[in-house]
Formats: structure tokens, sequence, C-alpha cells
């Protein structure tokens, strides 16, 4: 009794601590409080919920405490920790985990403490990768001297009184008196935030009754400040939304009563994420540039990319803002901006037709300049030969790094999908191939063939829900819709 007495002292302090570093505004130069936001993440494990066996090193940039499911590949840059099952299944595609990290690699980079279940090979992980049971033919990759594969001995964390070590914090975040204002209109999606043009913590407590923000402005608010986001409501939806990235750092996303969250339509989120309780699913090309804490499940649908720049990187080349794909009437174009190029040489633009095997389909020197960057587009020929794309990114000594990768959406989609949301069965028209329909949960409801014209599914005896239908076209290629089931 006196032990345990003893450890929720030491988590209450913990919590109180992590608090007040959030909260307490610090007056300093930029780049002194950026770093101080880093290396005192409130997201950081404590070292006293790990086992003694396992390296002491709580800095990982995505936890989930349940089901890592991930469908199409795409990047995870940083340190990844899975309390339940991971399941990857690539039709093709590549899944890259700590690609960006310094080699530091007697650390544990990739964890699953559940099943390790792969349809694929192409899993690259730089650091050491510790399971659970494996279920795959294939163990992750690794370049040489850099990770190999190992089973744990035991559950790596507590992860029973780490999760509600979360739970009380984002309980605690959603508690703090409001600084600034927040606005939500409910016609347009867009999220307004206004702080006092000073640098300052502030907190911001929004509730958009399950209406998704597509739309978020910052006014006000100066770059080096700390934000936290109290985001209320059991459903919240992000579509095609775009954070300003000069807020990354600095800024966490608090769902405290979420439990379904989406990140969907070519999000770009800037920010931290903390939601304890909710299963969230990040589709459509969505990228997320920050720390993420998952009570539920985790499903990661197309060529997603998850970054921290809290981690300790690898110095890019040249500092990208953007990379995006751009339809203007029937022309494709990539445009993409920097921030600064400082001893930088060009950029090679790489085409693939399933984001594994690349293709080189031109060059675009450098303009840009240490202190302004510069803005670039580049006219695809054809979507025929692949619609992934990438920059490689080459420095004046020849030394090199990828951008992350992203996607056009094919046009004409051989799939219609309705009703959604759904009560007794789902209606498909056109398209052949072989359909699956997949679970929150990251299990398999439904598995059976597609054929021509109008067919329909019974999912009336399915638990109410997230659901993620697949559709694998003869010719390899794979359609992925989300439905709800009342």
């Amino acid at each position: 009794m006196n032990n345990l007495l003893q450890r929720k002292t030491t988590n209450f302090r913990k919590v109180t601590a992590v608090l007040s570093i959030m909260l307490v505004t610090i007056i300093a130069q930029s780049n002194q409080k950026a770093q101080a936001q880093c290396v005192d993440h409130p997201l950081i494990i404590p070292e006293d919920y790990f086992d003694n066996s396992e390296p002491q090193f709580g800095n990982f940039s995505l936890v989930v405490f349940g089901n890592l499911l991930v469908i199409e590949g795409g990047d995870i840059d940083g340190r990844v920790l899975v309390g339940g099952n991971f399941t990857f299944d690539g039709n093709g595609t590549a899944l890259r985990i700590g690609e960006q990290l310094l080699p530091s690699y007697e650390f544990d980079n990739f964890i699953v403490n559940g099943n390790y279940s792969s349809t694929s090979p192409n899993i690259y992980v730089k650091g050491n990768f510790k399971y659970g049971t494996n279920l795959a033919d294939f163990l992750p990759q690794h370049n040489i001297g850099e990770g190999i594969n190992d089973q744990l001995t035991g559950p790596p964390v507590d992860f029973a009184g780490l999760l509600q070590y979360y739970r009380d914090q984002s309980d605690d975040l959603a508690t703090q008196p409001g600084v600034g204002t927040s606005n939500f209109d409910i016609l347009t999606g867009t999220l307004t935030l206004t702080g006092t043009n000073v640098i300052d913590d502030y907190v911001f407590h929004v509730n958009t009754g399950g209406v998704p923000i597509v739309n978020i402005d910052f006014v006000d608010i100066p770059f080096d400040s700390k934000i936290v986001i109290n985001i209320m409501g059991t459903i919240n939806t992000f579509n095609n939304v775009l954070f300003p990235a000069a807020y990354a750092n600095n800024l966490l996303l608090n769902f405290p009563e979420s439990t379904i969250l989406y990140f969907s339509e070519n999000s770009v989120v800037s920010g931290s994420i903390l939601a304890p309780r909710a299963n969230v699913n990040v589709d459509d090309d969505s990228s997320i540039t920050g720390k993420i804490v998952v009570g539920g499940n985790l499903n990661q649908m197309g060529l997603t990319n998850l970054s921290d720049d809290c981690l300790p990187q690898i110095t890019l080349p040249v500092s990208l803002v953007r990379f995006d794909p751009v339809m203007e009437g029937n022309s494709a174009y990539l445009r993409w901006s920097t921030s600064q190029e400082v001893n930088f040489a060009q950029f090679e633009v790489h085409q693939s037709a399933n984001g594994t095997t690349w293709k080189r389909i031109g060059e675009v020197k450098a303009r840009g300049s240490q202190e302004t960057g510069s803005n670039y587009t580049f006219a695809v020929t054809s979507l025929s030969a692949g619609k992934y794309f990438r920059l490689k990114m080459i420095d004046l000594d020849n030394t090199f790094s990828f951008s992350n990768v992203v996607s056009f959406a094919t046009p004409n989609l051989p799939l219609n999908v309705y009703p959604n949301p759904v009560s007794e069965k789902i209606n498909f028209d056109g398209g052949d191939g072989v359909v699956k329909i997949v679970s929150s949960l990251g299990q398999i409801v439904f598995d059976g063939n597609l054929v021509r014209n109008k067919r329909e599914i019974q999912v009336g005896h399915l638990p109410a829900g997230i659901y993620f239908i697949t559709i694998d076209q003869p010719d390899g290629t794979r359609y992925t819709q989300r439905f709800i089931k009342h």
C-alpha cells in the first residue's frame, strides 16, 4: 500500500511538473523557447513507466495503446511504441520507420508489444525492432549496422499505468483557464484562434459539435508561443486542413473526450496530438508533424507521413516547407517551397507506380538562398507511370535526403460506395476486384469478390463504428474508402 501511494504521489508530481512547464510563460529568445518545448515535451514517457530491461528513453514520436493498422506504406520518421498488435498490408508499397533519426541504433525505435503481422517484406527500420509474437513471414529490414530484430521478454512499459497518466494529463489540460479567444464557424468549418500579439502560453477551448474542421487560422499569435487547443466532443474530424508549419514544435491538440478522431483528405497537421480515449484514423495522404498519443487504435491509410521535429534528426540539405500535388484542369503539377537553402545544389523528381520502385523523371536546379528560400513548380508529363512522387534533395557535396511521398488522387474512381453512413446494407457500383471490409480494430469482417455492376453487402449485423473498404483491382491498384455503420 505504501508503494502504491508513493507511486501515485510521484505520478501526480510528474503531471503537475509537466503542466507547469506547459503553462508558465517563458521569456527567452525564440530558439531557446522552441528547444525548451522539445526537451521537456509533455508527451515524453516518464522513466518510471519503463521496465528496467528496456532502454530508459521515453522520447517516442508515436505511442498507440491499442492496435496499429497500416494499409499502404508511408513514413513514420520517429520512434514507435505499440501496446497492442501491428498489421501492415502494403499492397506493394513500403513503410519506413525512423529513417530521419540520427544513428542511435542502441535504442529500440520500433516496439510492438503484441502480434506483428505483415503481408510484405517492405518494412525498413533504423534502430532495433522488438516484438511480442511474430506472425509474419518477414521481419523488418535494416541497413548494415542499423539495428536488429528481437523478441520481447515481457511488456516494455506499464501500459495500464501509462495510459492513465496520459488520461489524467489530458483531463487536467482541459480544465486550464483559457488564454486567448477562439471561434468556430460551422458554415465554413473555419476555426479561428486569436491571441494578444505577444509571446504567451495560450490555452483555447473548442467544441465543433461534430462539424469537420477544414480551415484553421492563427491571429496575433507569435510563432514562439506555446499553444494548447482543447477540442471537446466525442467525434472530431479534420478535412483537408492546413496548419502553419511554424507552430509545430509548440502546439498541442488535446482531445479529452474524443472516441473517434479523423484526419483525412490531405490534411497537414503541424502539432502534437493527445487523444488518450480515441480510435484515430489518418488517411487520404495526410501528414502529421508532432508527437502522437492514441489511447485506442490507429488506422493509417494511404501513403501518410508522420514526423517529429523534436527528435534529433538528420539535417536536410534544404528546409522544405511544402510539397503538394496540384491538378489544374487536366494538367498535373508538383509544387513545393523552401524556407532556406544552404550549400544546396538541386532537386531530383522521382515517380513511382507503387511507392517502392522509383524512376527519376526530371531535375530542378536550386535558386533560393540561405535567407529566403524559393518556390518551385514541376509539370508532370503523365500520371500513367504512377501517381506517387518524391523529391531527392542533393547538397553541393553530393549528400542527399528524400522528401515525404505525395500522390495524386486517381481520377474517375471506378468505385462508388453508398449510403454512408449505413444501417443495413452497403452498395457498390462498378469495378472488378476483391473487396475487404476492415474494422477500426484492424479485423477483416468481410472478404470476397466484387464483380461488375451493382452489388450489395449486408452489414446490419456489424457493431456500430468506423469501417474501411479496400478494393484490390486486377491491375494491382487498390482503392480505399471509409464508411460509418450506425
